[in-house]
């Protein structure tokens, strides 16, 4: 930890030091409590769940984020989630992988660490529990098995474990895992009792012992932050090491997680700012108490398997993604052909052959072409702006609104059924060009294809 690596130069070298800013605290003399991870994870999801009760609608829907996360992990700890066939021969080479619950725990854990994920995070949690109940997280989590990598994100657990040795942190886990382990017997799952057991035996047969240290006491001027929901270093822990400040300012960062200095969408930086420039004035922090808002929680997911399942065939090199996209690109294309089109003829009426409409056959493949890119669009916004907020969720599922993109790809079959109907109707038609012929058969078979491969990878609107 940062925090952890200031508190020591801090004691080391006060006189070298001017200021300090300090966030996500991690005391280098860890409370008792240290590691005591169902604890702090309940702890993050009731403040959490504290501010989706403020909106009504939230509360309504969501009334119990910590039940549901049980619930998830007390399914799949009663039945591992087990996928028979992975896709990275190389990553599972026995061609099986196998997920425990303290995956399904831990999707919720770490996406508490960043306040943007709050927003869909109690609608993903909803999904997760839903998914775990009714069986569908083998299929949801195939894709996982063909990514390169830590699913997770790199971690170089025998160096964490190195530098935890020396700071006798893992002494403490261990100290403390029982009785976290006895008050919260799910959520504590989030991390495996034999590896905090096992790693105190594991210093020690390394030679890596902890290093005698005492409590900080500085007068150096610091600014301490911490998030209000920071599920890992929480507000306690900075609460622990102010008595050893004598000039500090601390500040409980409201809706923030862990690492609060970082957040750009707050005045976090101008507070910063304007503490570094006089580190001994009184800091005007009314910005960050009174103006940052509450997350604007979104409603249910749409419980949708297409992107996961996209995603597993295309690890799998299977084609399913690309002929979709190919055919939403061929229908898209067309739409914006057929509307530049339409205005011209607005703009030229007598340009226009009333024959060459073959009885409504071209408003209604623009009506069909409409619907695929208003659908397509409508879903690959929601998967976009999942992904750069809280990607974990796709695994359960799309943002409830893209349901009605999916219903407008379902629809767009009818007008394209029909214009290719009035399409073989007029086939001889005298004043039919070509080029119109060909241009509706190939838009409406477009279409049509995007209907039914979108229903073939699960975006049909009553799929989930």
């Amino acid at each position: 930890y940062g925090s952890t690596l200031a508190l020591e130069l801090l004691r080391i070298d006060p006189d070298g030091i001017r200021s300090s800013i300090i966030d996500g605290i991690a005391p280098v003399d860890y409370p008792d409590d240290f590691a005591a991870y169902g604890k702090i994870f309940t702890r993050a999801l009731t403040q959490l769940q504290m501010a989706c009760n403020d909106d009504e609608a939230c509360r309504d829907e969501f009334p119990d984020m910590a039940g549901d996360v049980r619930a998830a992990m007390s399914t799949v700890r009663e039945a591992p989630v087990v996928i028979e066939d992975a896709i990275d021969p190389e990553a599972f080479p026995s061609g099986s992988a196998t997920f425990f619950h303290d995956s399904i725990g831990g999707l919720a854990f770490i996406s508490l660490y960043g306040s943007r994920t709050y927003p869909n995070l109690p609608a993903m949690i909803a999904a997760a529990k839903a998914a775990a109940e009714e069986g569908s997280l083998d299929e949801r989590m195939r894709f996982l098995t063909g990514m390169s990598g830590d699913v997770f994100g790199d971690f170089a657990e025998g160096m964490s474990i190195a530098v935890t040795c020396q700071l006798g942190w893992n002494d403490n886990a261990a100290d403390a895992r029982a009785a976290d382990v006895a008050a919260y017997p799910e959520l504590s799952g989030i991390v495996s009792t034999d590896v905090l057991n096992k790693t105190p035996e594991l210093c020690r047969e390394f030679g890596l012992l902890a290093r005698e240290t005492t409590p900080l006491d500085t007068d150096v001027p610091t600014f301490i932050a911490n998030g209000q929901i920071d599920p890992i270093t929480p507000p306690e822990f900075a609460e622990y090491i102010l008595p050893g400040f004598s000039q500090a300012q601390y500040i409980e960062v409201p809706y923030a997680g862990h690492g609060p200095t970082a957040d750009d969408e707050t005045c976090m930086s101008d507070v910063m700012r304007a503490f570094l420039d006089a580190p001994t004035d009184e800091l005007d922090m009314t910005c960050l108490e009174e103006e940052i808002e509450a997350p604007a929680f979104v409603g249910p997911m749409w419980r949708t398997q297409g992107v996961t399942n996209v995603l597993a065939d295309s690890f799998d090199e299977g084609k399913k993604g690309l002929l979709l996209g190919g055919l939403g690109a061929i229908s898209t294309l067309g739409f914006v052909v057929l509307t530049l089109g339409g205005l011209a003829r607005v703009a030229n009426p007598s340009d226009y052959s009333v024959g060459a409409d073959m009885g409504g056959g071209r408003t209604l493949t623009w009506l069909a072409t409409a619907l695929v890119a208003g659908g397509l669009g409508t879903v690959a916004y929601g998967a976009y702006s999942l992904s750069e907020t809280l990607p974990f969720a796709l695994i359960f599922g799309l943002p409830g609104y893209t349901r009605w993109g999916a219903v407008a790809l379902v629809v767009a079959a009818l007008p394209a059924l029909l214009a290719l109907f009035q399409l073989v109707r007029h086939l001889f038609a005298p004043r039919l060009p070509v080029g119109t012929f060909f241009g509706t058969l190939i838009l409406n078979v477009a279409v049509v294809g995007v209907v039914a491969m979108a229903i073939m990878v699960g975006f049909a609107p009553w799929a989930g």
